[in-house]
């Protein structure tokens, strides 16, 4: 009798590691691309030398498309890529207040980022996540209601962001009939540049400010291998600004700020992840 209890905790003690290894190896990577869109909500404030104080605020929603996917390290160790940019975007209405007298222009905003992370997974499902960002938002200005003759004017916005958040991943990708993702993240810039074309030679590097978002993405397995879904999430950014610093528009001599500004992001998609592995 206590040989057989012998063998039979051996046997078992062989069998855990296996059993806990095949649950590791079923949370493979996978690929995924979304088409959508997004509704962008961009806000400046300005309180200039003079004391004048000019507020704007631009509304648009526009085609949004993501890819990305997560690579898998080792038993601990995760890797995820996510790619995401505005595929075309609208004019709009940007409504200026400049001491409460109000004027506008048009506008168009095209974002871009790209996001990425190692995991280290608590257990498979939960993860501690940590890495970075790249953003480059344009901003064109145009059709100006006080300067008519002002033509076009673009803002390219760059920025790095150190990120660390928590990522769920409630099954392995394409195994199972109903999948759940979810991710938050909170980033800290940690480089910045901001250019305007009508002041080339003048650029801004002030990084106060932070980046945030979250987002939850529902898969239905449809084939072994293949999941179809939807994604919803939120992102803000909030920068600063910076200034005054001087610099020459239209041969005159001018105090030149990066207004303090915002940019709230809602966006949702259809998608689609597939691991044929």
């Amino acid at each position: 009798m206590r040989m057989t209890k012998t063998i039979s905790f051996i046997v078992a003690s062989l069998m855990i590691p296996q059993f806990a290894m095949a649950e590791e190896d079923a949370y493979d990577g996978y690929s995924y691309m979304a088409v959508g869109f997004n509704s962008v909500t961009y806000k400046e404030h300005v309180t200039t030398q003079k004391g004048n104080v000019v507020d704007s605020k631009a509304e648009t929603t526009d085609v949004y498309y993501l890819t990305g996917g997560l690579v898998r390290i080792g038993e601990k160790i995760d890797f995820s890529y996510d790619l995401a940019s505005t595929l075309y975007p609208n004019d709009v209405t940007e409504d200026v207040y400049e001491n409460g007298v109000y004027q506008s222009n048009k506008a168009d905003i095209l974002l871009n980022n790209m996001t990425y992370l190692l995991h280290y997974k608590l257990t498979p499902n939960h993860r501690i996540v940590c890495g970075g960002t790249y953003i480059l938002n344009t901003y064109k200005r145009f059709d100006f209601m006080n300067a008519p003759s002002q033509g076009v004017v673009e803002e390219r916005s760059a920025s790095i962001a150190a990120d660390i958040g928590y990522w769920y991943e409630s099954a392995p990708a394409g195994k199972r009939g109903v999948r759940i993702t979810a991710k938050a993240l909170l980033g800290l810039p940690i480089w910045q540049k901001t250019t305007n074309t009508n002041t080339t030679a003048i650029d801004f590097d002030d990084t106060e400010g932070y980046n945030a978002d979250a987002s939850i993405w529902l898969n239905y397995t449809v084939y072994p291998g293949l999941e179809v879904g939807l994604m919803t999430g939120y992102s803000y950014m909030l920068r600063q600004g910076g200034g005054p610093k001087k610099g020459i528009v239209n041969n005159e001599e001018k105090n030149i700020y990066w207004p303090h500004n915002s940019t709230g992001i809602w966006y949702g998609s259809l998608c689609v992840t597939w691991n044929f592995k």
